[in-house]
C-alpha cells in the first residue's frame, strides 16, 4: 500500500473574503445566541404570568366558595324564620295581639287533600285516543 505524502503549507491564509465571511459567521452566531436568550426570557415570563393567573383564579374561587357558604347559611336562617312565622303558635299570638277575633277551624271544617301521582304524557295520549 502506497502512502501519498505531500508537503505544503496548511496554515490558513486570511484573505479579505475570508475575513468578511468570518465576521458574518460571528454575527449570525451572535444573533442565534441572542435569539435563544430572548426565547428563554419569553418562556420564563409566560411561566410567571400563568402562575400569577392561576394564583388569582384560586383566590377568586376561595372567595366565591366563601360567598356560597354565607348564602347557604343565610338561606338556612331564612327557612328557619319562615317555619317559625308560619307556625300556628306564632299566628295565634298575632291574632290575639291584634284582637282579630279569629278562632281555629272546627274538626268538621278541616279536610285533607289527597295528591295523586302525576300522569305521564304517554298516559294522556292513551286517554285522548279512546
Amino acid at each position: 500500500m502506497a502512502v501519498n505524502l505531500q508537503t505544503g503549507d496548511f496554515r490558513s491564509r486570511s484573505t479579505g473574503a475570508a475575513v468578511r465571511s468570518s465576521y458574518w459567521g460571528k454575527f449570525f452566531l451572535l444573533m442565534q445566541v441572542l435569539f435563544l436568550v430572548i426565547l428563554v426570557a419569553l418562556i420564563g415570563n409566560a411561566y410567571i404570568y400563568m402562575n400569577q393567573k392561576i394564583a388569582n383564579t384560586a383566590t377568586a374561587i376561595r372567595a366565591s366558595k366563601e360567598n356560597i357558604r354565607l348564602a347557604e347559611r343565610e338561606l338556612d336562617a331564612l327557612r328557619i324564620q319562615r317555619e317559625r312565622l308560619a307556625s300556628w303558635t306564632h299566628i295565634s299570638g298575632l291574632i290575639r295581639k291584634h284582637n282579630l277575633g279569629l278562632r281555629p277551624p272546627s274538626a268538621g271544617q278541616v279536610t285533607k287533600l289527597a295528591l295523586r301521582a302525576p300522569v305521564s304524557t304517554e298516559g294522556m295520549r292513551q286517554v285522548a285516543g279512546r
